[in-house]
């Protein structure tokens, strides 16, 4: 028997000294409330393990800390008191890495932790396991003082840093926030706090600095008593740590100077009844599937910029419209990431519609990656609508694969139609357009829906312009005209009307220009613009082979093969010395394309074996090339030795105008 007492009271003592560890200096307590009732001036309560408190813990008078070494647990054993408080007088306590344990207990008058006098400060400590549910006292059941995990009112300064509520619970239907304040700016909180909620009592307003918190904490507002303007949260302009319940219809939260505050909001934009404050919370809220005929509305209440791009990647049927009513409202994107867009409808869309109008886009990036808008699948109409880039770096709007885009009376730049993008065109419309290749049976289509009273022509270019000959480009609505006049193609290609729209043909450029340097034996030779020179030169020093030539070459079409020996001098304006006893050939190519690919009016020189340069256009089957050379100035007076000028230079029956230099 004494054997098993003696091993029963080493038990007790080893559990006791495991479970509970409270020291001020040497001395050492039972109770958390024992030792706040003796701790002095500046010092400091040691904790360690599973501390109890059986009753309120607090001192007034004197500033003191409690610390924890990382394993202290302070375990509330009264349900109906508060583990620790501030009284009356008191100064400042810090409390630190210790956890307040609530051990499932039911609390059902008082909150956790009270702050009513001095200052308290909690940093790095954890409230968990307690249920917070205040039935016994009538007139505390809708006090919002005390249904709370922690407190802060009358006098009382509290400042929360990384502190973390968990495992708790409130009153169900009692929204008064796991934190209570009811005095103005009489909390401060900073680092990482995890706490649920904070309640703020009538128009009063807390501090914030340096918030890390991942989690968005609610903020509880009473809408009815607070005013314009009024400071929510001072010291700190971060809404996206918070999240903002009870504010009065039309009134939300937002910065100004240092602070955040309650104000009137003044809605960009609204769908319906609902009102948004960022074009970009309204357009990602009209992402709703709709059957077919439906539309959202968004309707555009003022000039607004956004930071992101609308980029919908739910795989559903939408139907947008964004305008704005009366003057022309401006959307601009500005602080855009890696990838600029604007508006792209990607994959996921489907055979979603979003709808632009009267409005003016701006993309203000001046590192423009990707188009402004992107159409990959789905369709984009753009009425009555402005885009402007901040720089011409690419395409202001690009039709994908797969993607449709309907432009009636817009300025919308350079627009890229992929292959087998689909543009559409009605009204008067400010733009380039810009082709792929066609590649096998599929081509870039565009398509005229009603009346193009564009003046000025559109220009259409491509990489691969004749990849497009024989195809029918531009197709026409029924009961539309096609009108060929409202677009130009490239130097070499034209519009030829066929059924159903205009095809891309070939333009049989002219007989290129030429001035003949007697004196330097050169001859410049000049295409019309968009074209370059090609040439070919040949031995032919007899009158007969050269008149051969001129058969072949002399206004008629010389149809120019891959294997016949021309080069081009890549020059719109071309000068060669020629040689005695050559013969030498000119063609304008439109810019890009290569001989194998047109047909042109050559013109050419012939050069005999004395020197005499002699254009092939003047040589006939009887001409004398032995004829005696004459010369004349522009007034008919003959010249006898003529130098650095024009004249007239005639050879028996023929007549050529020549520069002497």
């Amino acid at each position: 028997m004494r054997k098993l007492f003696t091993l029963m009271a080493c038990a007790a003592l080893t559990a006791g000294s495991a479970f509970a560890d409270i020291k001020i200096g040497e001395t050492t307590y039972t109770y958390l409330q024992d030792a706040v009732s003796k701790v002095e001036e500046g010092q400091t309560i040691e904790l360690s393990g599973e501390v109890q408190c059986t009753d309120r813990a607090g001192k007034a008078g004197v500033n003191f800390s409690i610390t924890g070494d990382g394993t202290a647990v302070i375990k509330g054993m009264n349900r109906g008191k508060l583990a620790f408080y501030m009284p009356g007088s008191s100064k400042t306590v810090t409390i630190s890495n210790v956890t307040f344990d609530g051990n499932g207990n039911q609390w059902d008058t008082t909150p956790v932790v009270e702050a009513g006098n001095g200052t308290l400060i909690l940093d790095n400590v954890t409230f968990q396991n307690f249920k917070i549910d205040i039935t016994k006292k009538s007139n505390d059941n809708d006090n919002p003082a005390h249904n709370n995990i922690i407190c802060n009112k009358s006098n009382g300064n509290l400042t929360l840093n990384n502190v973390t509520i968990k495992d708790c619970t409130l009153r169900e239907g009692f929204n008064f926030g796991y934190v209570f304040t009811g005095r103005n700016k009489g909390m401060t909180i900073k680092g990482n706090n995890e706490i649920g909620s904070i309640y703020l009592e009538g128009s009063n307003a807390f501090n914030a600095t340096e918030l890390t918190n991942a989690t968005a904490i609610n903020i509880i507002l009473d809408g009815t008593k607070r005013t314009d303007n009024s400071t929510v949260i001072a010291g700190y302009t971060d809404s996206s740590k918070f999240n903002f319940i009870g504010c009065a219809e039309g009134y939300g939260i937002e910065s100004n100077g240092s602070n955040l505050v309650y104000a009137k909001q003044n809605y960009v934009a609204m769908i319906g009844d609902t009102g948004y404050k960022t074009i970009s919370d309204a357009l990602n809220a009209a992402v709703v599937a709709v059957e077919e005929g439906q539309q959202t509305v968004v309707s555009v209440l003022d000039n607004c910029q956004t930071a992101s791009r609308f980029l919908p990647n739910k795989k559903i049927n939408f139907n947008i419209l964004v305008e704005a009513t009366g003057e022309a409202k401006t959307i601009t994107r500005f602080n855009g990431s890696n990838n600029n867009t604007m508006f792209e409808l990607n994959n996921d869309c489907g055979v979603s519609t979003l709808t632009l109008r009267n409005l003016i886009l701006k993309n203000e990036n001046t590192a423009v990656a990707n188009s402004m808008i992107a159409v990959q699948k789905g369709t984009v109409v753009l009425d009555k609508v402005t885009a402007e880039y901040a720089t011409t770096n690419g395409s202001l709007i690009n039709i994908k694969e797969t993607g449709w885009l309907y432009l009636t009376d817009s300025k919308a730049g350079n627009v890229f139609i992929n292959t087998n993008g689909h543009l559409h065109l009605a009204g008067n419309n400010t733009i380039a357009i810009d082709l792929a290749a066609v590649s096998g049976a599929k081509f870039a289509r565009i398509q005229v829906e009603g009346a193009m009273t564009n003046e000025t022509p559109i220009a259409i270019t491509s990489a691969d312009m004749s990849s497009y000959i024989g195809k029918t480009l531009v197709t026409v609505a029924e009961g539309v005209e096609a009108d060929p006049s409202k677009f130009a193609l490239p130097a070499g290609y034209e519009f030829t009307a066929v059924e159903g729209g205009l095809a891309v043909a070939l333009t049989k450029p002219g007989v290129p220009a030429l001035a003949i340097d007697e004196a330097t034996k050169t001859v410049t030779v000049t295409a019309e613009e968009g074209c370059t020179v090609w040439y070919q030169v040949s031995d032919n020093p007899a009158a007969a082979a050269m008149q051969a030539f001129s058969v072949l070459t002399a206004e008629e079409t010389a149809t120019i093969e891959a294997d016949d020996t021309w080069t081009n001098s890549g020059l719109q304006e071309y000068t060669v010395t020629v040689e005695n006893g050559k013969n030498y050939a000119f063609a304008a190519v439109p810019a890009g394309m290569t001989p194998s690919m047109t047909h042109s009016d050559a013109t050419g020189v012939s050069v005999s074996a004395t020197g005499v340069i002699t254009g092939v256009e003047d040589v006939e089957a009887d001409a004398d090339i032995n004829a005696p050379v004459e010369y004349f100035n522009l007034q008919g007076q003959p010249v006898a030795n003529p130098s650095n000028g024009i004249y007239i230079r005639r050879q028996g029956s023929k007549v050529a105008k020549v520069i002497i230099r």
